[in-house]
């Protein structure tokens, strides 16, 4: 009514009232959106999209997004934001460790997933935004890539995408649970690269104290292999 686009937080807001508690909600505001042209534009169906994804209905919201273009409508950066968001919390339940393994098809899902979200948006010419940025790393580390996720934040940086802390902290850590402290730490030095500033103090403390922890482990196994081996 204002006559400007709605905020991402009131979306989010939004999509959080349709999706809460029942599926049936969520149902039911998808259903009179469709059937209300007047309510039907590029904000509401973006509530959908998310609100499906939180719901953990990835193509329920790869449905809306479809039904959205059919019916004329043009995607925005909240669409394709709010896209690879739902495929990461899909993801996420998926990839969780548990007492199942994840097949090697469910990575052959989610990685069709982000292909499929990337080249529409490629189509609309829509570039990715800190945000998606930020989801597309926290995907590729919740399905066990996170080298590859390091080279999307070199990508973000070089493009002059400013990148949130928080996608730092999250693949500095994913990094170091694997081992690989020098990509951490290389993660780490490029906070103020990123436009997050100087690296927060408590992420340098918690590396350095787990890389220690990790090379005195390395140590005692190293020589623990080699008294079984002497013997």
């Amino acid at each position: 009514r204002s006559g400007f686009p709605p905020s991402r937080a009131l979306l989010r807001r939004l999509a959080v009232k349709v999706s809460y508690k029942s599926h049936g909600r969520m149902v039911n505001a998808r259903n009179l959106i469709y059937d209300a042209a007047d309510l039907m534009g590029t904000p509401s169906m973006n509530v959908l999209i998310l609100g499906l994804g939180m719901r953990r209905d990835i193509q329920a919201a790869m449905e809306v997004y479809d039904h959205m273009i059919l019916n004329g409508l043009v995607a925005d950066g909240n669409t394709f934001d709010f896209l690879i968001e739902a495929l990461y919390i899909d993801a996420k339940d998926i990839f969780t460790p548990n007492e199942e393994n994840p097949r090697p098809e469910d990575e052959d899902y989610v990685i069709s997933g982000m292909g499929m979200i990337e080249k529409s948006m490629e189509a609309a010419g829509i570039e990715p935004s800190t945000h998606f940025y930020h989801e597309k790393i926290r995907l590729l580390c919740t399905i066990g890539r996170p080298e590859e996720a390091k080279i999307v934040l070199d990508e973000a940086i070089e493009k002059g995408t400013r990148i949130g802390v928080g996608s730092i902290v999250f693949l500095t850590y994913r990094l170091a649970s694997n081992g690989d402290f020098d990509a951490a730490n290389q993660v780490v030095e490029l906070c103020s690269v990123a436009g997050c500033g100087d690296p927060p103090e408590y992420l340098v403390v918690q590396l350095k104290n787990r890389e220690e922890r990790w090379r005195r482990r390395r140590r005692f196994e190293i020589n623990h292999d080699e008294d079984d081996d002497s013997e």
